[in-house]
């Protein structure tokens, strides 16, 4: 599991689907363009990761802290981000369309709508 971890971590695997990194440490990760459909994220650490033009949809990210990472271009379509730290993200440019957002912090977060807001569709 530790060598899946690393591997994805540093982009060297771009087929993430359905990959389990609940409760993990995967702060720092470059994650562009990879596909993390139907990936188990929640209770995870991604501060500072670049999840650019990554394919999330579906995902399970509820109580995830993503502070200061990257989501440029991302789809984030039907994303469960409840309760997560969005703070100093960056969501221009991301689909998120049906993504769940209650109780997330976006702090500082840049996103199309504005400043701290939440994304829209």
């Amino acid at each position: 599991a530790a060598a899946k971890v690393k591997a994805a971590r540093q982009n060297k695997r771009k087929d993430l689907r359905g990959e389990n990194f609940a409760n993990r440490n995967m702060s720092g990760g470059n994650y562009t363009g990879s596909d993390l459909r139907d990936a188990k994220m929640s209770n995870s650490d991604f501060r500072q990761s670049n999840f650019r033009n990554a394919d999330m949809r579906n995902a399970n990210a509820v109580g995830a802290n993503f502070g200061g990472s990257d989501f440029r271009g991302a789809d984030l379509s039907n994303c469960d981000f409840r309760g997560a730290d969005l703070s100093n993200c960056d969501f221009r440019g991301a689909k998120t369309r049906g993504a769940k957002f209650d109780r997330a912090q976006f702090t500082n977060a840049l996103t199309d709508s504005g400043i701290g807001k939440q994304p829209t569709s």
